[in-house]
């Protein structure tokens, strides 16, 4: 009887999903800002990251609303300064 030794298997973890790096201050502030409760420190929430990635996928605000619509329509919309 011989022996024969198991060959090793190698192993690669699973690829992280390519998220851009932001601003993790700047997400909290407006998650904050917007009602979510969010840690002081360590990550995220998947759905706050969520929120505010679709809250800044559009470039401008729609064009002739009111006040009272826009608080209707956009409740996150960033205010004007």
């Amino acid at each position: 009887m011989s022996f024969t030794p198991s060959r090793p298997v190698l192993w690669k973890p699973e690829p992280i999903p390519d998220q851009s790096p932001v601003d993790t201050a700047a997400i909290r502030a407006w998650a904050r800002d917007t009602g979510y409760d969010v840690p002081h420190r360590g990550r995220i929430p998947s759905g706050v990251r969520e929120a505010w990635d679709r809250h800044n996928s559009c470039a401008l605000p729609p064009v002739g609303l009111t006040d009272e619509q826009r608080a209707v329509l956009i409740p996150l919309w960033p205010k004007e300064t």
